[in-house]
């Protein structure tokens, strides 16, 4: 079995091993995740092996359906994810994992491939690759949130909110104001806390805007976004934050192995870092309301990192 290729999220390597080949996708989302170098320390390796076979017998119990192909199924110490679209009467692959994900095994059944002659397609990608980071950083009470990530004066701006608030409207505006390298990821974060300090990473999943760079920084304050007619920021309250973070954290809420290291987490991190209302308008005024904020936030050093 050879060694295929890694990708580095949020400082954990998805070392992948098969022995038959895959067919990677050219997803420009991932071009900075895939065969990197981790150039601000170690990472954590978990290793994904795959096989080509139908889905093994299990007796494992359903707990959650996404409504989106994948579905979830679960024992006290084992989880396995199911990838069946509607149209396919097996599962297209399986993924089992214990529930701390040190390890993952997926097997590929011979119909995912992109014609009956080529490769098997790649498993390791969206959703796979994120419910596995999801699960591994629950052990340690890291997350994944909803939302997108910006750099101002060397500071980290977490901008959190469901789908339509704005995140990337105002990463787009951030982004035009003080250039490329600002913006981190537009849709999903990872944050993590390293030496006790809170980071953030940007990730590949789910923006449809470019902005999805392997990069990490530290996370110096929350903003939440609203859309108005004006643009305006305020200082809210820490049982506000956490009242506006828990929706758009990935929580696996039907799993209630995990949660309480991940609600821990939740609490540490709207103790310890600052958050803002942030109401915008289209014309991009906010940016200078968050260069405000950034710059009100005491600093050390340059915090920036690439994978």
């Amino acid at each position: 079995m050879s060694s295929l290729f890694r990708s580095i999220i949020g400082g954990i390597e998805l070392r992948v091993e098969s022995s038959d080949p895959l067919e990677l996708v050219d997803d420009y989302r991932y071009r900075e995740f895939l065969n990197c170098q981790p150039l601000y320390g170690p990472v954590e390796i978990l290793p994904v092996t795959i096989r080509n076979g139908d889905e093994p017998p299990t007796d494992l119990k359903p707990i959650f359906d996404s409504g989106e192909a994948w579905n979830l199924l679960a024992d006290s110490l084992r989880r396995r994810i199911r990838f069946q679209p509607s149209q396919y009467a097996q599962p297209l692959w399986v993924a089992d994992f214990h529930r701390d994900v040190r390890a993952a095994t997926v097997c590929v059944s011979n119909a995912f491939r992109s014609n009956p002659s080529a490769a098997l397609l790649n498993p390791v990608c969206y959703p796979l690759d994120m419910n596995l980071i999801m699960y591994r950083l629950a052990v340690d009470g890291d997350m994944i949130i909803h939302a997108g990530g910006a750099i101002i004066h060397d500071r980290g701006l977490l901008c959190a909110g469901c789908s339509g608030a704005g995140k990337s409207t105002i990463l787009n505006q951030i982004t035009r104001a003080c250039g490329e390298k600002a913006g981190l990821s537009e849709d999903r974060i990872v944050v993590r806390h390293v030496s006790g300090e809170p980071c953030m990473y940007g990730t590949p999943w789910l923006g449809s805007g470019g902005i999805c760079h392997n990069r990490r920084h530290t996370l110096d304050a929350l903003v939440f976004p609203v859309k108005s007619s004006e643009n305006a920021v305020r200082r809210i309250s820490r049982d506000a934050a956490m009242e506006r973070l828990l929706p758009v954290v990935s929580v696996p809420w039907f799993d209630r192995d995990t949660l309480n290291p991940i609600l821990d987490g939740i609490g540490i991190l709207v103790d310890s870092v600052p958050a803002w209302e942030a109401r915008f308008s289209l014309d991009g005024g906010i940016v200078a309301h968050l260069e405000s904020i950034a710059k009100t936030i005491p600093g050390t050093v340059s915090r920036t990192r690439a994978e």
